[in-house]
């Protein structure tokens, strides 16, 4: 079975909150970093900011309130 952006899972890797890496993508130009702290600040849950080899963006997953995974590429 083939999954959007398999080369991008982890093999072996749990699953967080469903077995898929498809999500809500919200595109951002402001500071990543600032706009982390801002929505850390307002108690939304957000994981670390990172990037994949070989792709020009830095992302920060979170969840909304009714706990959908997002993220933001910055």
């Amino acid at each position: 079975m083939h999954k959007i952006g398999g080369q991008y899972l982890e093999d072996g890797a749990p699953a967080i909150k469903f077995d898929s890496n498809t999500k809500v993508i919200f595109e951002i130009e402001e500071d990543i970093h600032q706009v982390r702290a801002d929505l850390l600040s307002e108690q939304v849950l957000m994981k670390e900011i990172s990037t994949f080899e070989n792709y020009d963006y830095l992302l920060c997953d979170g969840e909304d309130p009714y706990q959908t995974v997002i993220s933001n590429p910055s």
